[in-house]
């Protein structure tokens, strides 16, 4: 009995020896963790600031960021708790955060500015553009106008031409029927010889006795001078003058076309017989 009691007492003792030496390790690895927070590098992480009644501040705390030795963020701190706005960390985290906010703020202030002169500028363009836009809209409109004025107009005068030329040319058809209707007239009025026919009513009755291989023949005989002579005869006969059927200019070489076979007698007779009104010689009226 008396030795268990002695082994339960040095049991008691190196137990609490033991747990004495762990407590001792925990709190000198908490100091050195401690330490090495307290020389590690740091920057400002968070800021949390309440306001009260009156809007008075009633209790603020930080958080910090601790960073490695490459300044890269490793994990925030606990919240620090502050007692007022005086306490120096809160004055030198609101020093930092106000001269950040502040020079943000400025930036702000001159991109707004730059943003606002670029917005006059776009707003006078704007102005510029749309009152250029009206001007070439009243250009578009005034010359549409003028268009369609001068296309009325040039209808207008188009359909006046128009009225006017068929008007003339009424006028001219009805003078001209009437000088036809006056020449027919005073044709059939005027005396005519019936032994003087017109060189066209002439040749018209020879070609309706002639055929056309004889009138070939008559043109290409070489070998036929008086025929080649007749030919050239037919072919210019002067038009102004008449052909007299009486006249041994004709006599002749109808005659002679009958001794080569080219007319008969009774084609000569045709050929001779007196003219009417219509096939006869009227001389032309002088200028």
């Amino acid at each position: 009995m008396q030795y268990d009691r002695l082994k339960r007492n040095d049991f008691r003792k190196h137990s609490c020896r033991g747990w004495q030496l762990q407590r001792q390790g925990t709190i000198q690895r908490n100091q050195r963790d401690s330490d090495r927070n307290l020389k590690m590098a740091k920057r400002a992480y968070e800021l949390l600031v309440r306001f009260g009644q009156g809007e008075v501040v009633a209790g603020a705390h930080i958080k910090e960021m601790d960073l490695d030795e490459q300044g890269n963020d490793i994990r925030e701190t606990a919240p620090i708790p502050l007692a007022d706005t005086d306490n120096p960390v809160f004055e030198a985290f609101a020093t930092k955060f106000s001269a950040k906010t502040v020079s943000e703020n400025e930036v702000l202030k001159s991109e707004k500015a730059t943003l606002l002169s670029e917005k006059a500028t776009l707003e006078s363009q704007l102005t510029s553009k749309t009152t250029e836009a009206e001007g070439l809209a009243e250009d578009k409109a005034a010359l549409i106008t003028e268009k369609s004025e001068l296309v009325a107009s040039h209808a207008e005068e188009k359909a006046a031409l128009i009225a006017s030329h068929n008007t003339e040319k009424a006028e001219l058809n009805t003078a001209l029927a009437a000088a036809n209707a006056r020449i027919v007239h005073l044709t059939n009025e005027l005396p005519f010889d019936p032994r003087e026919i017109s060189v066209h009513s002439f040749k018209a009755r020879l070609f309706k006795v002639l055929e056309t291989e004889d009138v070939v023949a008559m043109y290409a005989a070489d070998s036929d001078p008086i025929l080649k002579q007749i030919a050239s005869t037919i072919a210019n006969w002067d038009s102004q003058y008449p052909i007299l059927l009486d006249s041994q200019e004709l006599q002749q070489p109808l005659a002679y076309l009958v001794t080569i076979d080219l007319l008969t007698p009774n084609e000569v007779t045709f050929l001779r017989q007196d003219c009417v009104r219509s096939e006869a010689y009227f001389a032309p009226e002088e200028e």
